[in-house]
């Protein structure tokens, strides 16, 4: 005779793998942005780790003197918007907070990964406004001298 119990179903915290990883995601595009915090409170140093890693290939195509320049951008832009990271850190304290009651509230946590997606965004258009910015200043020769330097560092890792 077959026994009609129900099977059990897997514990419902399958939910909170995909928040974290979605977390984790959000906190990876942050670090890089965050890099002009470090500026701001390393001024003397001259290792810029976080920068060199923000933009990736562009930001390693850069001549010293460009990046030297755009790092200085952005560094004015985020002073203007210091709320950003301050924000970000403090929807990433409720997400933290919601993670930890019963029940979920799926919604209350999608509203504070939506508040920290918007917090990278903004970060990364105000790099990318920078950025174009300093290509349109750039001549034509420092123009070319960047893409040629893309070019070389795209073939590097990617054998097409």
């Amino acid at each position: 005779m077959q026994d009609n119990a129900k099977t059990p179903k897997p514990s419902g915290r399958r939910w909170m793998r995909g928040v974290l990883v979605a977390s984790l995601a959000l906190n990876l595009l942050f670090v890089g942005a965050v890099g002009s915090a470090f500026l701001k409170h390393g001024k003397g140093h001259k290792h810029h780790a976080g920068f060199s890693k923000m933009g990736g290939p562009l930001t390693h195509a850069l001549s010293p003197e460009d990046k030297k320049k755009v790092r200085k951008k952005l560094h004015e832009a985020y002073e203007k918007n210091g709320a950003g990271f301050r924000q970000y850190k403090e929807e990433k304290a409720k997400l933290i907070a919601v993670l930890n009651v019963e029940p979920f509230d799926v919604e209350a946590a999608r509203t504070h990964l939506d508040q920290m997606h918007d917090v990278v965004s903004s970060r990364l258009l105000q790099g990318r406004e920078v950025l174009l910015e300093r290509l349109v200043e750039m001549s034509p020769e420092e123009r070319s001298a960047f893409a040629e330097r893309l070019q070389k560092r795209h073939k590097k890792y990617h054998k097409d």
